[in-house]
């Protein structure tokens, strides 16, 4: 062999292994995870009286410095009227096998506060001070729960999404006497069996991968592996047993007669009493929520304590909207519901199907939902669309809510605008919107900040940019009033204007511009369902040209009709004055991965279409 061809080789053979280095560091450096779990096991003993104990254990593999940072504190609260918590192990194992138990001065308590001396909010802090990448931590926990909360017994397991998950088990031993139902979907396996005279289950779910969530898709618990156990037969129980703790929280006293009739005074009918009692409630009461006990998380506080201290929780606010309207004649009823990105029933009925409540006025046919003082009366914004709820009352009652129509959410946006010869471009807009789109001019307006600040902030994010300030409003928390703005505004040397120039339309004071819509958007196919919110917005461009130039070409018009929606444009001239009429309707909110192409199709002509150009020549 030839000491060139050695050498040939040998370079060959460091380069080789040179790449194969490089490759790895960027592998690592590349994670895309920062820790994994390896176990997530639950030994629970549920009792006839539906206290229980459980042994909880996890296991977490860190993988990068910020993994480690992230799982070095462990936080777990609970509440000391109803329950105990006793930290069983806490280790930490290194790559070479040493184990190190966590020190005592890392395992400590701490007070979060509390009505008194029995209702107090506890948290139990575990420090995890020596993890590495490539290390393991340990935790293992009693958890006792010695009295049962108003809902019985609930529990759910499931995966999380951008997180690997090794294993997850439980082995629960059912009460002897208590009958309980549970279901799962997806790739939870269940199996029963018999411990002396009472029932167990054991639940697994193995080797749950890194899986990435998607822009605006729904909630995870609608699309991943879910195992869920409850002593509640049907969810009209669980109206029933709401319905049942909350009558000792509410009142006829003298006292809401008074204030009922003080809100109402002028009003001509029942639904204007009614609005007058909500927008009262709304903007008088700040929403706040606080636990101290298991009941204060699934039972309304006593009317008189939510009039006297002037907050509450969504909760709280019902009920004390029902409690005025009771004393005006209206009858109501509180509705629970899942007030987040979730459409799909749990396994079984649950109370931890649901995170909020309502108001329903069943003459009225109208939800209320009071825990916003600039949301209207009879508003409900998008993740609410179609909902399930529970309504509370003697036998307990289940609906679905009304789905949302693209026409409840209206937007207008019209701008006029003079552009100069040198390319300055000067404005007024105005902007007016119904519905979830009035609430959020309503939040735009009520936001701090100044006219012009406001209005810088909206002409900062646009391609032209510009100042301004917006002048006249609608007071934001007039809820009487459609919600409206307008405003003037200037984009110095907004484009380049020579012996030819290309020009867009420009956005001024919006604040729905359309490009938004590629927040919607994916790069290929979606797996999960994703929502948008139905919603029906028209825009008006008017631009006077300078009178040395005239338009060479126009974009063309568009009209498209699909199952997601619909977009229009059309493109005029009206003497020296460029005309563009823009129009797009999202037909629903929900919308299945089966049918985003169609959405697809409609968000990128809605984009592009608003970017177009109109060329310019200099006459």
């Amino acid at each position: 062999m030839s000491d060139s061809s050695y050498f040939m080789r040998a370079c060959s053979a460091s380069l080789s292994f040179l790449l194969l280095v490089i490759s790895s560091l960027v592998q690592a450096d590349e994670a895309v995870q920062d820790y994994r779990s390896l176990l997530s096991e639950y030994h629970i003993d549920i009792n006839d009286d539906l206290s229980y104990t459980r042994i909880v254990t996890f296991e977490y593999q860190v993988l990068t410095p910020a993994g480690a940072e992230e799982l070095q504190e462990y936080h777990y609260s609970y509440f000391s009227e109803n329950e105990s918590l006793k930290v069983l192990e806490a280790s930490i194992t290194h790559p070479d096998g040493k184990v190190f138990p966590v020190e005592n001065d890392n395992i400590y308590e701490q007070d979060l506060g509390g009505r008194d001396q029995e209702r107090r909010s506890r948290e139990v802090v575990v420090i995890f001070s020596r993890l590495t990448p490539g290390s393991t931590m340990k935790l293992k926990f009693e958890h006792v729960v010695n009295k049962d909360s108003p809902m019985g017994f609930n529990m759910v397991m499931q995966p999380e999404l951008e997180l690997e998950q090794k294993k997850l088990a439980a082995t629960i031993l059912l009460p002897e006497n208590v009958p309980m139902k549970w279901g799962s979907r997806g790739n939870f396996s269940v199996k029963e069996l018999w411990k002396g005279k009472r029932k167990a289950l054991t639940v697994s779910l193995e080797n749950f991968p890194y899986q990435e969530m998607e822009p605006n898709m729904v909630s995870p618990d609608d699309v991943l592996p879910m195992f869920a156990i409850t002593s509640l037969k049907s969810w009209e129980e669980i109206g029933q047993i709401y319905y049942e703790s909350s009558l000792n929280r509410q009142t006829d006293s003298e006292e809401i007669h008074k204030l009922a009739k003080e809100i109402t005074r002028g009003a001509r009918h029942p639904r204007e009493e009614a609005e007058l009692i909500y927008n009262w409630v709304a903007q008088n009461i700040n929403y706040l929520s606080l636990s101290f006990n298991l009941e204060d998380t699934l039972v309304p506080h006593p009317v008189e304590d939510i009039l006297l201290h002037g907050y509450g929780d969504c909760k709280d606010q019902a009920l004390l909207l029902q409690a005025l309207l009771k004393a005006r004649g209206i009858e109501s009823k509180s509705a629970l519901v899942s007030w987040d990105n979730s459409y799909k029933d749990w396994p079984v009925p649950t109370s931890m199907q649901f995170n909020h409540a309502l108001l329903y006025i069943p003459e009225m046919n109208t939800w209320l939902n009071p825990v916003s003082p600039l949301s209207p009366f009879g508003l409900l914004d998008y993740s609410l669309s179609g909902k399930r709820v529970v309504l509370a009352s003697p036998e307990g009652e289940t609906q679905f809510l009304p789905v949302m129509q693209a026409d409840q959410n209206r937007y207008w946006v019209k701008n006029q605008s003079l552009l100069s010869g040198n390319g300055f471009l000067r404005g007024e807009s105005k902007v007016t919107g119904t519905g979830t789109i009035g609430e959020e001019i309503r939040e735009l307006l009520a936001s701090s900040g100044s006219g012009k600040w406001k209005a810088g902030n909206l002409l900062a994010d646009t391609l032209i940019g510009g100042f301004g300030s917006i002048s006249q409003g609608a007071s934001a928390y007039d809820l009487t009033t459609q919600p409206a703005y307008k405003g003037n505004w200037h984009s110095p040397y907004a484009f380049e204007l020579g012996k030819v120039g290309f020009i867009t339309t420009a956005p001024g004071l919006d604040f729905q511009d359309v490009l938004a819509l590629r927040t919607y958007l994916v790069d290929g196919e979606r797996k999960y369902p994703f929502t948008v919110g139905p919603r029906h917005y028209q825009w008006e461009h008017r631009m006077k040209l300078p009178k040395n130039y005239k338009v060479t070409r126009l974009p063309e018009n568009l009209q498209v009709d699909n199952q997601a929606g619909t977009y229009s444009s059309h493109y005029r001239m009206e003497g020296d004055t460029l005309v563009v009429k823009r129009q797009i309707v999202i037909k629903k909110n929900l919308y299945q991965p089966g049918e985003y192409p169609e959405f697809e199709r409609l968000a990128y002509l809605a984009i592009n279409d608003r970017r177009a150009v109109i060329a310019l020549k200099r006459r």
